[in-house]
């Protein structure tokens, strides 16, 4: 089973997300794929094998989120990946918030590395919306991502974590809370 941890954003929030979406692709600038699967990954773990390291997984997720307590974030402004001018994956940041999710993302990542698994030292943290094929207007990109980059798209509570599972179906990635972890 392939897994990973993240953090969602509420169904309300889906709404401006997808209207933003929509009318990037509406200026045919990209050849992309789209995403609707928005959440903020703090820690992909990858294969897990062994029942026994779902246990200890699901164990230190319970301790880690009775240690960290809920928080407000933003969805705020885009930028891309590798590189903002020409990505390969477009998204969206946080503003609000940024400093506790980071904080995290370390946590988890500390954490985690006792259990073995790999250190993650380059987190930036994400909503993604589009893996980009091609770019075919570049000026035109840079204009939405100058007009954009600070863009507010609202305000969330951050009031839990989760352990998804990463399936394949039709040729498609489809992700299924395995356990969801209230923070404090």
């Amino acid at each position: 089973m392939r897994a990973f941890i993240a953090i969602d954003i509420p169904e309300v929030l889906h709404k401006s997300v997808r209207k933003f979406q929509s009318s990037l692709d509406r200026t045919q600038i990209f050849n992309a794929s789209w995403t609707n699967q928005y959440h903020f990954t703090l820690k992909f773990l990858g294969n897990i094998t062994v029942e026994k390291q779902l246990k200890n997984i699901i164990e230190k997720l319970e301790i880690i989120s009775k240690r960290n307590s809920s928080f407000t974030a933003e969805l705020k402004g885009i930028s891309g990946f590798p590189y903002k001018i020409s990505p390969r994956v477009i998204w969206i940041g946080i503003g609000e918030g940024s400093d506790r999710i980071n904080a995290l993302q370390k946590i988890i990542n500390d954490e985690f590395i006792k259990l073995n698994f790999e250190n993650e030292t380059n987190y930036t943290n994400h909503l993604t919306l589009a893996r980009v094929n091609a770019i075919n207007n570049k000026p035109a990109w840079l204009d939405i991502l100058k007009s954009n980059e600070n863009r507010s798209f609202g305000k969330f509570k951050v009031s839990s974590i989760k352990l998804y599972e990463s399936k394949l179906r039709q040729g498609r990635h489809v992700y299924e809370v395995i356990r969801d972890f209230n923070l404090a």
